[in-house]
């Protein structure tokens, strides 16, 4: 599990330059917001959680989650959190799985439909 912090340093490394400055422009937050967030007084919301995943290409789910547990008061609600969080990553890789194995049925080649499974991207 991440932190707010360790998310927002992987987003940060992601802009151009990488600085929470721009970083909180690209957010749309004030820059007071990322110190707070930065120094732990802050966790982040459920839309900013949203817009960080899209920004670190990770699944929405699993950083919204990842918020969730931080924010979580008593342990009894952070391990409650980490069980959705596996759960958000199981779906997303079965679902990522599946469109692969269909998009791979569509395909004219057993080659073709091998490069499909194996995740790799094909254009033709």
């Amino acid at each position: 599990m991440k932190t707010t912090k360790e998310l927002l340093d992987m987003a940060r490394a992601r802009c151009t330059p990488p600085t929470y400055y721009r970083l909180a422009q690209v957010l749309g937050i004030q820059t007071s917001n990322m110190t707070a967030f930065t120094k732990g007084r802050r966790v982040l919301s459920d839309d900013l959680a949203i817009k960080v995943a899209d920004l670190i290409k990770w699944d929405r789910g699993v950083v919204v989650t990842m918020a969730h547990a931080e924010k979580a008061l008593r342990l009894e609600q952070r391990d409650v959190y980490r069980v959705l969080q596996q759960m958000v990553r199981k779906v997303a890789v079965v679902g990522t799985f599946a469109v692969l194995t269909a998009a791979g049925a569509l395909l004219p080649t057993p080659q073709a439909h091998a490069v499909a499974l194996s995740g790799a991207l094909c254009i033709m």
